[in-house]
């Protein structure tokens, strides 16, 4: 019944169209998302799934800390498909993203980078109504 949901789920079919995310997790975020029009802006949507930094300021100081909680469980579900697809698309801009932030930052912090990566990617995919390939403009990075 919910493979049959995420084919009838025009979000969710798109989303589907990104290697690593399969028809259960587009469904998953399709939903959680919900309608993209409320999400003026990426950073919106980055914000409501807590895949940004902590603020901490005191007088002109600023500091970063952990990322924010946000929407756990779409969060969650980004992570897990962000390490199916660098396994398995490696000529991707979100595994070379991934690739470049692990030199320098580690393997954790990677996957949450890649994670708002492919969460661009879906959010950009829902306005404009084009799959994944489309997206890229047909591009893909070595």
């Amino acid at each position: 019944m919910i493979k049959d949901a995420a084919v009838e789920d025009a979000n969710a079919r798109l989303i589907d169209t990104i290697p690593g995310i399969g028809k259960v997790s587009a469904l998953i975020i399709a939903s959680e998302i919900g309608d993209v029009n409320r999400f003026p802006s990426e950073e919106n949507i980055f914000a409501y799934t807590g895949l940004v930094p902590r603020i901490y300021q005191s007088g002109n100081k600023e500091w970063k800390g952990h990322i924010t909680k946000g929407n756990g469980f779409l969060k969650w579900t980004l992570v897990e498909c962000v390490g199916i697809h660098i396994m398995n698309s490696t000529d991707s801009p979100i595994t070379a993203a991934y690739e470049r932030i692990r030199e320098r930052r580690g393997n954790k912090k990677a996957k949450i980078a890649a994670a708002r990566h492919m969460l661009r990617a879906i959010y950009y995919m829902l306005k404009r109504n084009q799959n994944f390939d489309s997206y890229l403009g047909g591009r893909r990075m070595r």
